[in-house]
């Protein structure tokens, strides 16, 4: 990684980050393109819930770019056993941070909805979306805490890949549950985020695996779960300025999507 011309290192590097990120948005297209045979109240339901999830989602991408960060360091520098630790610190940063957040929001979901514009069966569809996403939460996290530590490791092909087949595993799902194909009950907008739920189940235990096995880079010792209050500090202090900065981002998308929900 560090002999040879820079530019072709730099694409072999940058291009599964970007063609990972957008294999992130086929979760939202797909549930779009499914929900969308269901109700034109589902359509609007999911389409407010978009930025009311990416708010949580850029909270995590936030929190984890620490992890690139400092994992990077140790791992250029030869403290592997440093940049471990700064693995599992994540791990239970983003644990904790997801689980709140998952609390939180459930605890103020109808708040949330009546917040950003959700009225009558809009309101009842968002609901059923919603509350399955929160569940999500400690997925989303997790996965970006696996996905985080493998960049800052030099790796960048492993999570796009996974992302790549946890998108695809939601793709063919999404009918099943959002329509009732075969035995399953036709569950609608709940049923698109039930699928998202299961690819998200599946690409964050292969994840959590990988980490654990540390074949990739860096690995993941359970021991190391227990709270390091000088990483845990450093995490927080270089990765809050990013997670400000996705959730000003965010929040303009919130409230234009409350704002365009009143008419």
């Amino acid at each position: 990684m560090t002999t040879g011309a820079i530019p072709p290192r730099l694409f072999s590097l940058a291009w599964p980050l970007v063609l990972g990120n957008l294999l992130q948005t086929l979760y939202n297209l797909a549930d779009m393109f499914w929900v969308g045979r269901v109700s034109t109240e589902a359509v609007a339901a999911v389409s407010l819930m978009f930025p009311l999830s990416w708010l949580f989602v850029s909270t995590a991408m936030g929190l984890t770019a620490a992890t690139i960060a400092l994992v990077s360091q140790y791992v250029g520098a030869g403290d592997d056993r440093r940049a471990d630790e700064v693995v599992a610190q994540t791990v239970l940063l983003a644990t904790v941070v997801s689980v709140v957040l998952a609390l939180v929001g459930f605890a103020t979901r109808h708040w949330l909805l009546y917040w950003i514009g959700a009225r009558d069966a809009v309101f009842v569809e968002a609901l059923a979306y919603i509350e399955v996403i929160f569940l999500t939460l400690p997925l989303t996290f997790l996965f970006f805490a696996f996905r985080s530590s493998l960049q800052g490791a030099g790796d960048t092909k492993t999570a796009m890949w996974l992302v790549a087949i946890s998108a695809g595993i939601n793709i063919v799902i999404d009918p099943f549950f959002i329509l009732g194909w075969g035995p399953f009950p036709a569950l609608g907008t709940q049923g698109a985020a039930v699928a998202t739920l299961l690819a998200r189940l599946f690409a964050t235990a292969i994840g959590i695996w990988i980490l654990l096995k540390g074949d990739w880079g860096v690995k993941l010792y359970v021991r190391d779960l227990k709270p390091n209050p000088m990483l845990l500090r450093k995490l927080i202090d270089v990765g809050y300025p990013a997670t400000l900065d996705g959730w000003a981002r965010s929040f303009a998308a919130v409230a234009m999507a409350a704002l365009v929900a009143r008419f």
